[in-house]
Parts: structure tokens; C-alpha cells; sequence
């Protein structure tokens, strides 16, 4: 610590030449004892986690002091394993404060199926994020990955992103994972965080379940709203930000599209948020929608950020009401937005599999702008046939839709048709395509904090 000073909640414990085991020990009782010795109310708490964590995640191979907060020292004797779970998360540091905060609720519920064990160690949860801590036997490859799907109390799947795997992150298709791993779930606008959960997991097609309380009370009324109202407009295209809102794991901002704009804003080109001390939140996730869209962001709630400054270069936006008409037997593209878009690979179905096929398509010549928007969806999950009739793709929530290679000005977009020949050619709506226009923009998210 600078100047040898400890911040509020930290604790130094200095560590002898003793055993390692010894040392987490030594630092958790510690914790516990100063923690007992306070009574500060957990909302106006104002604790760090910074390198307390992380001196925590590597105290059983490192000297020196390890800093733990009461929250903390109490979690890793409820959770033995929550070192390992700080490494997972990284910088993200909503969730390491959030931790430090003491909204962590220990679960210690284990399923197993088939010799397939999965163990539910803990969730932390405010009312629109929830992330659920587990260790699991299922460490092969991500070419066997977990499927998981959070269910509300009526059995169906809540509604926003969810994302998964983040153990098998940086290795090879067929490099084991950690048997640590978390799920992280954003809900959309408009949603709620359930008081309970199933957690449903798929290896195989062996099944493990489990329903989960949450304690929706531990975040409750730490909601902050911002107000905000701001409408941009680019080459005429209107775009407001109508406010921004803030919980303990997320910083989120919700925008409205003007019903008249001729082009689909798809996104901010650039975006950062800067906060008064310099740092960059990073983006978590965004949904978008015909007028209502909103972003996520890493959060640091429980840190006095001075003030929040939304910044972009621009907006990310396309022409409305386009189609791509492709002859599959031909391998032609007949009608794109430009000429950038092609018959992707060596052919445009790739071999059949067993209920699907795949069509393959190419956007080239993508400058450094497009690219960094890389990832689109650009076609509608239906299409029309030569004859007028409408089909479904193939599993348009489990395929890999693109691939790209950092040194190449293009991207490569897989599309799962049913098997089968259809009446030629086929019609796609356009959902998404890379175009930009460019200009400064600067919005004071949260006004500058005393």
C-alpha cells in the first residue's frame, strides 16, 4: 500500500516463514476478527478489493502481506475455493467489489448425473445481473462445452445474454478447462431478477439441475438513476440517451432510436466511458431493438468515480430495409447492399451434416472501423424461397455465425440451412452490415461527486 497506509477494510497481516496453509489462515482470521470489531452500515461501506484480491488468489504461492476485508476473510472460510474464482473474473471489477461489499451468497449445492458432478459454490446477484460461481468434473475441451440455461420459477429461459465457458478462454479446442467456472447473465430492459432459479447444465446429453435461491434484498434500493435525455444526431440520424443506470455489478445505459431515422444505428463507433480518474469501464454486453436499446458496463459502484463521461467517435449504422439474394445451387450472390458481400470459401454449402447444411458467405475489403465491429448477424434467423415459401434456419442459438483472422481485411459468415434443396434463390432480410458515420461525441453520464 502507498506510504504504508491501509485503506478502510484492508487489513495487513505480515506473514512469517510458515506454511502456506498457515498464511490463509492467518490473513482469513485476521479478517474476521477486525470485522467483528466494526459496525459500519454496508451501504455507505467504501472498501477496495484491488490487490487484496489478488495478493488472496496467490497467497499459497506468494510472500509478503495478504489484505483481506471481513467480507472477504468470511467468504473464503465459507468458500475455500473463491481464489480461484477471483483469478476467473479478471479486472472485472463490479464483481470483485461487489465481493468486498459482501454481496456474495455462499450456495454449496451439488448435482451429479452419470458420474457428471457440478457444484453451485456461490452467486452474487443485483436485479438485473447474476453470476453463479461452480466447480464441476466436466473439464474436457470447448469442443464438448457445458450447455447451461437459467430458467425463472415458471420454467422459462430468462430473457437476455448469458455467457459461459470462461474457463476454456485462451486454450485449444481440445486443452482440458479448470474445473472453476462461472455463468454470467445480463437481463434485457424491462426484467427483473427472480427470487429463485433452475440451472440447467448439458454435457452429452446428460442433464443436471438445480433451483437456486437468491436474496434479491442484499442489492436492494442501491439502484441509482441518472436522467439524461441527450439527443445526438449524425448525417441526420438521431440517436438520444435517455438515462443511465447504475447497480452494484453494472453500469446501464438506455438509448432510443428516432422512429424517423433512414438508417439502423446498430452502435457507438469507439465507445468509451472515462470516469474522473481516468480509467475505462468496459462493456459487458448491449441489446438492440427497433427503438429501444440499451449497454452494459463493468461497474464501480461502491468507488467515487468523480464524474462519468460517455465518449464515441461516431455512430455505427446501415441503410434500413435491405435484402441478400443468394442462388445456393449457383454459388452466386445476386443482390447484396454493395459488393463487398461473396460466396464465402470454396463453395457456398460446406458438407452436409447430419440435420443441417451450411452456407458460407465473405464481407471483404472491412477498414479497421468495420472490423473492430466484427461478429455480425447479418441476416434474418428466416428466409423465403424461390416460391414464396418462409423457412427457419438451422439452430440459430447454438452455431458459430462468423470467423476472422486479424491480418485479413475480411470475415466469414456461417449460416445452418435445414437439409435439403430449396426452390431458388433465396431471400434474407438484413439485419446487420457494416457502415459508420463519423463525429465526435461527448455525454456527461453522472455529474461530477464531491
Amino acid at each position: 500500500m502507498e506510504n504504508g497506509l491501509s485503506r478502510p477494510g484492508e487489513f495487513t497481516v505480515p506473514i512469517p516463514g510458515s506454511p502456506e496453509d498457515d498464511r490463509l489462515r492467518a490473513a482469513i482470521r485476521d479478517g474476521l476478527d477486525r470485522g467483528k470489531s466494526r459496525s459500519v452500515p454496508r451501504r455507505r461501506k467504501r472498501w477496495s478489493l484491488g490487490a487484496a484480491s489478488l495478493l488472496l488468489a496467490l497467497v499459497l504461492v506468494t510472500a509478503g502481506a495478504a489484505k483481506v476485508s471481513p467480507a472477504i476473510a468470511r467468504a473464503l472460510q465459507q468458500i475455500p475455493s473463491l481464489s480461484g474464482f477471483l483469478k476467473l473474473i479478471g479486472e472485472d471489477s463490479a464483481l470483485r467489489s461487489a465481493i468486498d461489499m459482501d454481496l456474495l451468497q455462499p450456495v454449496g449445492k451439488t448435482v451429479e448425473n452419470k458420474g457428471i458432478r457440478l457444484t453451485v459454490d456461490a452467486l452474487i446477484a443485483d436485479d438485473r445481473r447474476l453470476v453463479i460461481f461452480y466447480t464441476t468434473n466436466m473439464t474436457a475441451g470447448w469442443e464438448k462445452s457445458v450447455k447451461i440455461k437459467i430458467l425463472d420459477e415458471n420454467g422459462t429461459e430468462l430473457k437476455g445474454s448469458i455467457r459461459t465457458n470462461h474457463s476454456a478462454m485462451g486454450k485449444t479446442a481440445y486443452q482440458p478447462r479448470g474445473p472453476q467456472d462461472y455463468v454470467d447473465v445480463l437481463l434485457q430492459q424491462g426484467e427483473t431478477m427472480p427470487d429463485r432459479v433452475t440451472l440447467k447444465a448439458e454435457l452429452d446429453g446428460t442433464m443436471l439441475e438445480t433451483d437456486l435461491d437468491i436474496d434479491t434484498g442484499r442489492s436492494e434500493g442501491m439502484a441509482k438513476t441518472y436522467e439524461l435525455n441527450k439527443t445526438l444526431s449524425i448525417e441526420g440520424q438521431k440517436l438520444t440517451i435517455v438515462r443511465a443506470r447504475q447497480t452494484p455489478l453494472q453500469m446501464e445505459i438506455t438509448l432510443r432510436k428516432d422512429s424517423a431515422n433512414t438508417k439502423e444505428i446498430k452502435g457507438f463507433l469507439n465507445l468509451r466511458l472515462i470516469d474522473g480518474t481516468g480509467k475505462q469501464w468496459i462493456d459487458n454486453t448491449g441489446f438492440l431493438g427497433n427503438e429501444i436499446m440499451s449497454l452494459a458496463f463493468q461497474n464501480s459502484y461502491f468507488d467515487s468515480p468523480g464524474k462519468l463521461t460517455l465518449l464515441a467517435d461516431g455512430f455505427y449504422m446501415f441503410d434500413k430495409g435491405q435484402k441478400v439474394v443468394v442462388d445456393t445451387e449457383k454459388k452466386q450472390v445476386l443482390q447484396a447492399p454493395d459488393s463487398r458481400l461473396k460466396i464465402g470459401g470454396s463453395s457456398s454449402i460446406q458438407d452436409n451434416r447430419s440435420d443441417y447444411q451450411v452456407m458460407a458467405l465473405e464481407l471483404t475489403a472491412l477498414d479497421p472501423n468495420d472490423r473492430h465491429y466484427i461478429g455480425y448477424n447479418m441476416l434474418s434467423n428466416t428466409f423465403t424461397d424461390g416460391q414464396g415459401a418462409v423457412h427457419k434456419i438451422a439452430y440459430p442459438d447454438r452455431f458459430q455465425a462468423s470467423e476472422s483472422e486479424t491480418s485479413k481485411d475480411a470475415v466469414t459468415l456461417f449460416y445452418p440451412l435445414p437439409n435439403g434443396s430449396f426452390p431458388q434463390p433465396l431471400t434474407f432480410d438484413v439485419e446487420d452490415y457494416p457502415g459508420y458515420a463519423k463525429m465526435p461525441v461527448e455525454v456527461e453520464l453522472m455529474p461530477k461527486q464531491k
